[in-house]
C-alpha cells in the first residue's frame, strides 16, 4: 500500500525538470529539424533561382532595348506618328518624336500564332520595323457632316481633306513586309466605295496567292480605330514587338 502511494505521488509530482523524452518525441523532434532545414534551404533555393530569372530577364531585356531604342531613333527623328504593336499584350502606342500620344489595347479575332510565326520568320531578333504601304476604308460612319468640317478648317486654317471625319467601320493597313492588317469595330457605317473595295479585294487576294501576304484580323473599339485611321498613311513607321 505504502509503496502505491509513493508510486502514485511520484508519478504526480510536480516536474522540476523535463522528463525523459519518449523514442516517438525524440523521432518528431528530429522531422521537425529536418523541415525547417529543408525550408531554409528551399527558400535560399527560392531566392538563387529567382535572382537568376531576374538576371536573365535583364540580359534579355538589356539585348533588346538597343536594337528598339535605334529604330525608335530613326522614326522619332521623322517628327511623323508612328505606330508600335507589342504583339504579346494585344496593344499600340501611338507615338510622335518618342512622346506617346495615345495607347490602345485590340483583340485578335483569329489566333495570333500565325501572326507571330510569320514575324519571327522575317526576323531572328524579337523586333520587326515595317511601314505603311497603303491604307483603305471600306466602310465608316461620318462623324462629323460637310457643314462642320468647313467650319472647322476655317477656324483652325487646315485643309478640309486633312480633317477626319470618319469613324472606322473597317479597314485595312498593308504594311511593307507583306504583313495585312484587317481592322473591324463595333459600329454599323456604310460602304464608302463599291469599286474602289472590289479593286482592294482583288489586291488583298492578289497579295496572298503571289506574294504570300499574311492577313491578320484585329477588333478595335470605334475611338481608337479613329485614332489608329487619322495617324495612319503610305510610309508611317510601324514597329512589331514579339
Amino acid at each position: 500500500m505504502l509503496r502505491s502511494a509513493r508510486a502514485y505521488m511520484y508519478i504526480n509530482r510536480p516536474a522540476k525538470f523535463p522528463a525523459v523524452l519518449r523514442p516517438g518525441a525524440i523521432y518528431l523532434i528530429w522531422i521537425i529539424i529536418l523541415s525547417i532545414g529543408s525550408c531554409q534551404n528551399d527558400d535560399s533555393s527560392a531566392r538563387s533561382n529567382g535572382s537568376a530569372n531576374t538576371v536573365n530577364q535583364q540580359k534579355a531585356a538589356g539585348k533588346n532595348q538597343p536594337q528598339l531604342s535605334l529604330a525608335e531613333k530613326m522614326l522619332a527623328g521623322s517628327n511623323e506618328p508612328y505606330l508600335i504593336f507589342n504583339l504579346p499584350d494585344s496593344t499600340m502606342t501611338i507615338k510622335m518624336a518618342g512622346t506617346i500620344l495615345k495607347d490602345i489595347h485590340y483583340n485578335y479575332i483569329d489566333d495570333n500564332s500565325t501572326l507571330r510565326k510569320f514575324i519571327a520568320e522575317l526576323s531572328e531578333d524579337s523586333i520587326v520595323s515595317c511601314s505603311i504601304r497603303r491604307l483603305h476604308l471600306f466602310a465608316a460612319a461620318e462623324k462629323f457632316g460637310d457643314t462642320l468640317v468647313n467650319i472647322v478648317s476655317s477656324a483652325t486654317n487646315v485643309a478640309k481633306e486633312h480633317i477626319q471625319h470618319y469613324i472606322p467601320q473597317q479597314m485595312t493597313i498593308v504594311c511593307s513586309n507583306n504583313l495585312v492588317f484587317s481592322v473591324v469595330t463595333e459600329i454599323d457605317g456604310e460602304s464608302l466605295s463599291f469599286w474602289e473595295n472590289q479593286l482592294e479585294r482583288t489586291r488583298l487576294f492578289a497579295g496572298q496567292i503571289l506574294a504570300g501576304a499574311e492577313l491578320i484580323h484585329l477588333r478595335f473599339g470605334a475611338e481608337d480605330a479613329m485614332s489608329l485611321y487619322g495617324v495612319s498613311g503610305p510610309g508611317t513607321g510601324i514597329l512589331l514587338r514579339y
